[in-house]
């Protein structure tokens, strides 16, 4: 194992002592705002404070030991990130950002996309967040997309609430009890009539101009097939992983024979040169993008990201858009918490959640904004070397925001090793696979703990709690 993957073991083990410390990692010691190089175990806070204000019992110890070497510590103040629905590129209506929230056909990863209106259709209300690209669902060995968890419908563990209701209130008074069913997920403001299931459109409604049904429907994709549910116990080192949910992709073309889907186009990443298709680093590989060895001015190796509202961010990346006054690397990696929703503009009935380690990504311009979540994070690896390879390290799902100040906002994704042990997916490498399933929905009564239920020696996943349960009352 790499010094940085020892590092990481030790972390997990300070924060499982519970004293409050979530966000304990692997890092770069910090003067001034800049990285030293010094590659330490790094405690994040939202707010540093004197030690005479901090009882013994929450002070961080200044070195740590790893395997009989003393690792020095230090202490970053970051704020919580919140999660996503500066910029190199100014200008939205022109390339490159245009390019990521236009319609794309055949679909690539970094793209707009979204589900129904959180206030329906013709709500008023219109919304969208990014395809990041596509995977294998090895439960039945068919082409999937990638998006966030809280871009389709907030899916919550109804066992372990932290005290909080159940489902998911929008900040609009929605109620979300099941991201599987359109017709359970907005009880009072639609029914939606192209499948069963809740759709998902590209673009989205905010970059189609209209929360009207009768332009949205001609976008669908796909339709949502399963999340990973959070849920909100963090005792014992058991942490939430990821942010991520995945749907099935439709086979359809759109009128004018647009295809959705193509097998030598739908696996790239719009304006990243990668012309092969992308393995999914290992957790071994992640962690070694924090190597001592692997420290270029301070940095990590060279990361990329293409989303819906930033479009590409990250040099080395796409001609002609690639530059050095437009750079990202992973600067840390290790726990995360942030309030679900997080924008304290949009409250909502739920409360902190708490993740394992997570990639942190940061550079000399701000990672991504509100829209990005979902996009994929790629890590170039062995630069300089003639052997370089893009590999997908990373599932964004936020971080804190544009700032305008130096150093820059931040990113936080979710590790791909975890995302695809998490959901059972795999990365696509040209594979032939279906894009169709046959899908059955069984409904149980009482809160259920666990992800799947064996049923007549079938594997059913967790999709929500529904109204219609007779056990359970609103």
């Amino acid at each position: 194992m790499s010094k940085t993957t020892d590092i990481l073991t030790k972390a997990k083990e300070i924060t499982d002592i519970d004293k409050g410390w979530v966000s304990v990692g692997v890092g770069f010691k910090e003067k001034n705002g800049e990285h030293t190089g010094e590659q330490c175990m790094t405690l994040l806070v939202s707010e540093k404070k004197a030690l005479s204000a901090l009882s013994s019992d929450e002070i961080f110890p200044s070195t740590v030991n790893v395997n009989g070497e003393d690792i020095n510590t230090d202490v970053v103040e970051m704020p919580i990130p919140v999660q996503f629905e500066s910029q190199c590129y100014e200008d939205e209506t022109v390339a490159p950002i245009s390019e990521h929230r236009a319609v794309v056909r055949p679909i690539e990863g970094g793209i707009s996309m979204g589900t129904i209106p959180p206030n329906g259709f013709s709500g008023g209300y219109r919304s969208g967040c990014t395809f990041g690209g596509i995977a294998v669902d090895k439960e039945d060995n068919t082409i999937v997309g990638l998006t966030n968890n809280h871009c389709m419908g907030y899916l919550i563990n109804p066992t372990d609430t932290g005290g909080h209701d159940p489902y998911y209130e929008s900040f609009l008074g929605k109620k979300y009890y099941s991201p599987d069913n359109a017709i359970l997920t907005f009880p009072d403001a639609t029914t939606y009539t192209g499948g069963q299931g809740l759709p998902v459109f590209q673009n989205g409604s905010i970059d189609a101009g209209t929360s009207a049904q009768s332009t949205l429907e001609p976008l669908t994709i796909g339709i949502y097939k399963r999340a990973k549910p959070w849920f909100y116990n963090n005792t014992g080192g058991v942490y939430n992983k990821v942010d991520t949910a995945i749907f099935s992709l439709s086979s359809r073309h759109d009128p004018g024979d647009d295809v959705i889907f193509d097998a030598d186009e739908s696996f790239k990443q719009l304006n990243l040169d990668e012309t092969s298709t992308m393995s999914w680093a290992t957790e071994e590989e992640i962690s070694s993008l924090l190597d001592a060895d692997n420290i270029t001015e301070g940095c990590g190796w060279a990361v990329f990201k293409g989303g819906r509202t930033t479009g590409p961010v990250g040099w080395p990346g796409s001609d002609p858009y690639g530059s050095d006054s437009c750079t990202l690397s992973c600067f840390f990696i290790g726990g995360a918490s942030t309030n679900l929703r997080g924008n304290p503009a949009q409250p909502s009935n739920q409360g902190m959640i708490y993740y394992g380690p997570q990639v942190f990504i940061r550079g000399n311009t701000d990672p991504g904004s509100s829209g990005d979540s979902g996009s994929m994070v790629c890590a170039l690896f062995n630069q300089g070397t003639g052997s370089e390879e893009w590999k997908i390290i990373a599932h964004f799902w936020g971080g804190s925001g544009p700032t305008g100040d130096s150093p820059n906002g931040y990113g936080v994704g979710s590790r791909i090793s975890d995302v695809a042990s998490e959901l059972n997916l795999e990365a696509y490498t040209g594979q032939t696979s279906s894009l169709t399933s046959t899908k059955t929905t069984k409904i149980v009564q009482g809160y259920q703990n666990d992800d799947t239920l064996e049923i007549d020696g079938k594997t059913y996943y967790a999709v929500g709690i529904t109204s219609e349960d007779p056990n359970y009352t609103p």
